[in-house]
């Protein structure tokens, strides 16, 4: 059972001004997303932010000391553990049209103008949030399928070392009896010089009364039954009296996907292949 995934984190908005009061402004306004708000009154304090921590938005101050927001939204955007942040630069003037060019080359999503109206900054931070929040989502259930593939893959190398490890011959053959699966037992035991995949179940088959219970066999077991039987089974060097258990086999989907054989060798139990014949067709 794969581990459950941890609830995801309140999605951090990283506030970058040098105005303290500013700052809080942001924050009390944004109290109504239930978001996390990082402050960071400078560039280098920014940085260091978004190379910690996993940030939904950034909103920067277009009139950072010494710091150009364009520059800034670059190295953000470079550094930051979340490859996609948003950045929103806030206080940008509707006139300075070359200011608000060079934020979107650097990679800003849109701008906030000043005076900052609180349902304005709200509206395009919520926006960004709830695909954060998305991302969060679908990032959790990535993680999770991935856990259950690799827990799937392990089991069916056990399956499958189970498989071989058996001494009943097993084999799965499609709905037209095609062998799609043999374990080394039945490879043993068929004496087989050719790979047994892809080969008709009915070529071993040593009587030709034999073929119809196999038939009968699959058919049945399309229908959702269980059928034990016996016939005499033939390699590549000798003869053998089997017991067979045949049952049904099917998709993840519910689908056919053809039968299971399970068979073991009992020519030490039933001798001669008259015996055999005797029980060549199927029980329920």
């Amino acid at each position: 059972m794969s581990k459950p995934s941890p609830a995801p984190h309140r999605p951090r908005v990283l506030i970058v001004d040098s105005d303290a009061s500013r700052q809080l402004n942001y924050e009390v306004m944004l109290d109504v997303l239930n978001i996390e708000c990082i402050r960071a009154l400078s560039g280098e304090e920014a940085l260091n932010v978004a190379k910690r921590l996993s940030v939904a938005l950034a909103l920067v101050a277009a009139d950072l000391p010494g710091c150009p927001a364009a520059g800034l939204v670059r190295d953000l955007r470079r550094v930051s553990r979340n490859p996609a942040l948003p950045v929103l630069i806030a206080g940008a003037t509707s006139g300075n049209i070359g200011a608000r060019l060079q934020g979107y080359e650097a990679g800003a999503v849109d701008f906030v103008s000043c005076p900052v109206e609180p349902m304005a900054l709200q509206s395009k931070t919520r926006v960004f949030v709830d695909i954060y929040r998305q991302q969060q989502l679908a990032d959790m259930r990535c993680a999770q399928l991935q856990g259950e593939v690799l827990q799937l893959r392990q089991q069916m190398e056990q399956d499958n070392m189970l498989l071989q490890s058996v001494s009943a011959g097993i084999l799965t053959l499609d709905v037209e009896g095609i062998i799609r699966h043999a374990n080394a037992a039945a490879c043993q035991m068929l004496d087989s010089h050719i790979a047994l995949q892809g080969q008709p179940f009915e070529d071993y088959l040593a009587q030709d009364s034999a073929e119809d219970a196999i038939t009968t066999a699959i058919a049945h077991c399309l229908n959702g039954m269980t059928l034990n039987f016996a016939a005499m089974l033939k390699g590549d060097s000798r003869l053998f009296t089997a017991i067979l258990t045949a049952a049904p086999l099917y998709r993840s989907n519910g689908a056919s996907a053809g039968i299971t054989m399970v068979f073991t060798d009992a020519s030490s139990c039933i001798g001669s292949e008259i015996d055999a014949a005797a029980f060549a067709l199927p029980v329920q």
